[in-house]
């Protein structure tokens, strides 16, 4: 298997990380982590009982944000015992060119631009010698495509008002690039969502929102990354 960018890949603020001979790489936790995060969702959406059971955990009284995600994240490996065992290679490294690009952190209510910033990005493909049954890929890559579609289909609301320039991207990303693959993905930096969107299915649920903002969270992201260079958003990408 492969994975192939169909938009900027970064790990984090700043560089990838290398290894003892100064390689770039991107590790392979990171994309159990979107793997993860597209189950959950795809979970959420398709399995009631599953649902029922977060949106109960989603309500209930937990001391911060970090021991709501481990809740949620022994349900899920409680309902899908498969997940848990998922084992990316600890290194992908990537066939094409590592470097910095111009990032820009811009706030979706006023339009305002809060960081500015050059952030290591990676274009092209990253080898993937991961195996997989039939099964699990094909109910991982469903999964897949459920969340970029949510994903891009919220975001191109939000950017509508003060990034507007980014509306083209948004339509070509659902109009053409998701049309030809098969497992569609959300992968590395992208944004701030501690959650990485797995909550996207209970967006306009009051009570759960209620709940979250106890916590000081909002399941719509406040703020957003892009390139302004290229007109993209990061992270988008296709398992082939």
């Amino acid at each position: 298997m492969e994975l192939w960018t169909l938009s900027p890949l970064a790990h984090g603020r700043g560089a990838f990380p290398r290894d003892e001979e100064g390689r770039p790489y991107f590790p392979g936790r990171d994309l159990r982590e979107a793997v993860l995060a597209a189950a959950f969702l795809y979970a959420t959406r398709k399995d009631e009982g599953f649902k029922r059971r977060i949106r109960s955990a989603l309500l209930g009284e937990h001391e911060n944000l970090k021991a709501l995600a481990r809740a949620l994240e022994d349900e899920l490996f409680a309902r899908y015992p498969f997940l848990e065992k998922l084992a990316p290679p600890e290194r992908l490294y990537p066939e094409g060119e590592v470097r910095p690009r111009r990032v820009l952190l811009v706030d979706l209510e006023s339009g305002e631009v809060v960081r500015d910033e050059e952030i290591e990005v990676f274009e092209g493909v990253l080898a993937l010698p991961w195996e997989l049954g039939e099964a699990e890929r094909n109910w991982l890559s469903a999964a897949g495509r459920s969340m970029a579609e949510a994903l891009a289909t919220m975001e191109l609301e939000l950017v509508r008002e003060h990034l507007p320039k980014l509306e083209p991207f948004y339509q070509d990303l659902k109009s053409r690039r998701f049309k030809g693959a098969t497992w569609p993905l959300r992968v590395g930096y992208w944004g701030e969502d501690p959650f990485r969107a797995r909550l996207l299915a209970f967006r306009r649920v009051p009570e759960v929102k209620r709940a979250l903002a106890r916590h000081r969270y909002r399941i719509e992201p406040r703020r957003l990354l892009y390139l302004p260079k290229a007109k993209a958003t990061l992270g988008w990408a296709q398992v082939v």
